[in-house]
């Protein structure tokens, strides 16, 4: 008799290029909000991971060349992840209402999914 095994898949955000303190952002604002975050540097590395983690979100600097940012949002849109442009030249505050407005959508999006931000 086949058996079938059920899949857990740990929802979680691929960060690309990002620096370290746009990194410590996301950090700060995800991972409450119930994401496992997980740093990439590279472009390639970052769409081996996406197929692999099969993330919820994928993390990238606005300034990311077209070419990368092509293969990228080819493989988030293949498992369903939402791709997050941040742009450091908008202001701490802008990006801490990017990444609060992102976890609230994937929460409603995913139901029981990511925690709000207290």
């Amino acid at each position: 008799m086949d058996t079938t095994t059920e899949l857990f898949i740990e929802p979680s955000a691929i960060v690309v290029g990002l620096t370290d303190e746009m990194l410590t952002l996301c950090h700060e604002y995800l991972a409450p909000g119930g994401l496992t975050v997980y740093r990439v540097a590279h472009v390639h590395a970052a769409c081996e991971r996406i197929a692999v983690l099969l993330p919820r979100l994928v993390v990238v600097p606005a300034a990311m060349r077209s070419a990368d940012l092509d293969m990228i949002e080819d493989r988030a849109a293949a498992v369903g992840a939402t791709v997050l442009h941040l742009d450091p030249t908008h202001g701490y505050e802008l990006l801490e209402a990017q990444l609060h407005l992102t976890v609230q959508d994937l929460r409603m999006q995913y139901g029981c999914g990511p925690r709000p931000r207290a």
